[in-house]
């Protein structure tokens, strides 16, 4: 009975050992994404998009600066426009009287 029952437990920690050398072979050995390869890629990644991020804020600054000088200009334009047809008022006038 004993001899029996031995058996059985040496059985069940045989298949333990079996289930355990599968697994490890299976998540470590054969593992295709293994946790290390992983974690590099996604540090290469961030990297990648970090540095493609800091490039579109780069570009976006400059944009608005762009867009800040041609309004100033706009707006120049529109006074030197205005002073314009003020003097062409007055010179108007002045032939008229």
């Amino acid at each position: 009975m004993f001899l029996n029952q031995d058996q059985s437990f040496k059985e069940k920690k045989l298949k333990l050992l079996m289930t355990g050398k599968l697994m490890n072979i299976a998540f470590n050995d054969m593992n295709p994404f293994p946790m290390k390869l992983l974690k590099n890629r996604r540090e290469f990644h961030m990297e990648r998009l970090t540095a493609e991020l800091q490039e579109l804020e780069r570009i976006q600054e400059e944009f608005v600066k762009e867009q800040q000088v041609e309004r100033k200009d706009k707006d120049l334009d529109t006074a030197v426009s205005e002073d314009e047809e003020v003097i062409q008022t007055a010179v108007s006038l002045h032939h008229t009287s």
